[in-house]
């Protein structure tokens, strides 16, 4: 991926705490915590099917500038994903779930995060 193609833009998506709840468990809809721009390498497809997945994915590496914000980011929270060559699903409303998140890289400043996109299965 190069440096300079952040092409795309991404708006994190996290669950809200529903008030009412001492304990903060109980958990809202997601909702746009913030967004952030991205460089985006799409995964292949054979790799895939060589590990025994049986159901359609689409796979995706996204780098992001580490900053206050994406130092937030984790597993739990979805992803929209808008940009040239991105068509959501109609099926899962181009929500991307987060497989994967790397440590912040301190040299070159920025964060790589693996994004999944399941259709069926």
């Amino acid at each position: 991926m190069l440096a300079g193609s952040m092409r795309y833009r991404i708006a994190v998506m996290r669950r809200a705490v529903v008030g009412g709840n001492p304990g903060g468990a109980s958990r809202g809809d997601y909702a746009e915590a913030f967004t952030a721009r991205a460089a985006l390498k799409q995964k292949n497809g054979f790799n895939q099917a060589e590990g025994g997945f049986l159901e359609n994915m689409n796979v995706v590496t996204l780098r992001v500038y580490a900053n206050a914000q994406t130092r937030t980011i984790s597993i739990g929270d979805r992803l929209k994903i808008t940009g040239p060559n991105i068509a959501p699903s109609a099926s899962s409303d181009g929500d991307w779930a987060i497989d994967n998140v790397n440590l912040p890289d301190a040299a070159r400043r920025h964060i790589e995060l693996t994004a999944v996109m399941r259709i069926g299965g």
